[in-house]
């Protein structure tokens, strides 16, 4: 029984984080791009888009090669919007 237990566990681990951006419904995230447009780390949960968008500035600013762009998704409506230097002044 606490074998069966355990390989549940494991696979709801699995699930959940495969699928986290599923079960997130609060705040915003944002994700850095570099310039080949690879992913470069990000923050979740944050509370509002304008903290998003300071975020994204303060991090840019130190490593614009590094954090090219970024990506702001509201969580509720999973809307998503491309920030950018220009774009964020």
């Amino acid at each position: 029984m606490a074998t069966l237990y355990g390989e549940c566990l494991v696979s709801f681990q699995k699930i959940m984080h495969d699928n986290m951006d599923s079960f997130t419904r609060k705040g915003f995230d944002l994700k850095f791009y570099n310039t080949k447009k690879e992913y470069s780390g990000g923050f979740s949960g944050l509370e509002s888009s304008d903290i998003a968008r300071q975020r994204f500035q303060e991090y840019h600013s130190k490593s614009p090669e590094e954090l090219n762009y970024g990506i702001i998704r509201d969580n509720m409506s999973r809307r998503e919007k491309i920030v950018t230097e220009r774009s964020s002044l």
